[in-house]
């Protein structure tokens, strides 16, 4: 497992050694290297007149920036398009949604908003707190690629030849590269410029989703500089074996730039787990999922919900041989992973050639919203993906297509909750699933209150 390699190539490494403009790196070389064992992800493609009028509208904001006075914002908040839901006509953010409608009658709020396809959604529910901070950094990246303009020099320090030869030892597809320094050069980039709004801003707080993607890692690097605390929102599993929340070395996570100092986390399992490594207990809150506490609640148990991952093998041969062998009168309704939706046509197409789509609806189970499906959903079959949190609070078991991957869940899910392939068999589980299934949903305790401890605290 990657997280046991990542152990093992840190207590061979001098983790300090590794700096960039006077900056200890290794928490983004940790996650590069974590990351690196996931199928790569980037901007999606787009036509040139759509990237053009990204790179206008990112011109127009930066130049408003600069000429218009600041209002003052006590609380920043950082997301990406990747946790959106449409309800209605709104579009949501399943993570920061709540955080938004909870703190916006209490604090002067700005949310910088991201998003992966050159284009923002203008039915956003939060839509009148939003800077799309991404245009003008695009904008100020563009005109540095025009005018040639050139990298600020810098100084690495570290062992980065034993580096790459312990990943070539344990077979790890990341490398400390010219790549990667782009990589360096970008997020020291835009920290620069985060910094400067920040203090313009003359924020206090700083909320995150995904702490460790290269935005982020920027947002904190310039918070941290200024001195202003900053906190990651659980956004999916926290455990032992994800890198990014387990086992930090105790020399690395002192004053370190690129970490967050405070941690907003769901159940105790998670809590648990960067407690073992994290000293500031008060900077741990428990709070709860409360995008689907609210929403949690059940009509029926007439599908099976399939949460697909981005994978090498894009459809599993033993889901298709599950699938196929199926007795029961139960629809298949196979979610695709957000980053897959531009794959849809040819994962529906593949799905065809077995002979499958008289048993499954592709369409609607990436459109509607996952509560929408979980509500009607007896059973739910996923490889890996943290939707088996989110059934439990509707009572709904998960069928896991790895029972490897099953372990990561155990603290979190009840014995009867989780099976695997092949040990059990399908057939055999959905009868007795059906037989003993309540309809009510698990209850659970709304403790979203506990930010103030963050957002009030000195």
């Amino acid at each position: 497992m990657i997280g046991k390699k990542i152990l093992a190539i840190e207590r061979e490494l001098d983790l300090n050694g590794f700096t960039y403009r006077g900056e200890n790196i290794w928490p983004i070389i940790r996650m590069a290297i974590y990351l690196s064992a996931k199928k790569p992800q980037g901007f999606n493609k787009a036509r040139i007149p759509k990237m053009l009028v990204f790179f206008i509208a990112g011109c127009s904001e930066f130049l408003k920036q600069r000429i218009l006075k600041s209002k003052k914002k006590e609380v920043v908040l950082v997301t990406s398009s990747h946790y959106k839901v449409k309800e209605g006509a709104s579009t949501f953010d399943r993570v920061l949604s709540p955080v938004i409608d909870y703190l916006k009658s209490k604090n002067s709020i700005s949310v910088w908003e991201f998003t992966s396809k050159y284009g923002y959604d203008n039915n956003l529910s939060y839509i009148g707190f939003v800077r799309t901070i991404q245009r003008e950094i695009y904008f100020l990246l563009q005109v540095r690629k025009l005018f040639l303009l050139k990298r600020r020099k810098t100084t690495f320090s570290g062992d980065i030849e034993k580096l790459n030869s312990l990943l070539k030892e344990y077979d790890i597809k990341f490398r400390f590269d010219e790549s990667f320094i782009n990589k360096l050069s970008l997020i020291f980039f835009q920290a620069d410029y985060f910094q400067k709004q920040l203090k313009r801003l003359r924020a206090k707080k700083v909320f995150l989703v995904c702490y460790y993607d290269v935005k982020c890692f920027s947002v904190l690097l310039a918070a941290n500089r200024l001195g202003i605390y900053s906190m990651d929102l659980q956004h999916g599993v926290q455990g032992k074996y994800h890198m990014a929340y387990a086992s930090w070395p105790s020399d690395i996570i002192k004053d370190n730039k690129f970490l967050p100092t405070h941690f907003y986390v769901w159940d105790n399992f998670s809590y648990e787990t960067i407690l073992a490594w994290k000293p500031e207990k008060l900077n741990v809150l428990k709070g709860s999922n409360k995008w689907f506490l609210d929403r949690a609640k059940k009509t029926g148990n007439d599908i099976i919900l399939v949460s697909m991952q981005r994978r090498e093998d894009v459809i599993p041969s033993c889901l298709i041989d599950i699938i196929k062998n199926y007795s029961g009168d139960k629809r298949w309704y196979v979610r695709l992973h957000p980053r897959q939706i531009d794959e849809l046509k040819m994962i529906e197409g593949k799905f065809a050639s077995e002979g499958l789509m008289s048993k499954i609806e592709l369409r609607k189970a990436t459109e509607l919203p996952l509560t929408s499906l979980l509500e009607r959903t007896c059973m739910h079959v996923t490889f890996y993906s943290s939707v088996a949190i989110e059934a439990s609070y509707y009572n709904i078991p998960t069928y896991f297509l790895d029972e490897e991957r099953m372990i990561h869940y155990s603290p979190y899910l009840n014995e009867e909750m989780v099976f695997s392939y092949p040990k059990h068999d399908f057939n055999s589980v959905i009868d007795l699933v059906l037989k003993k299934q309540s309809i009510a949903p698990a209850k659970f305790e709304d403790r979203i209150s506990i930010l103030d401890t963050f957002v009030n605290g000195k």
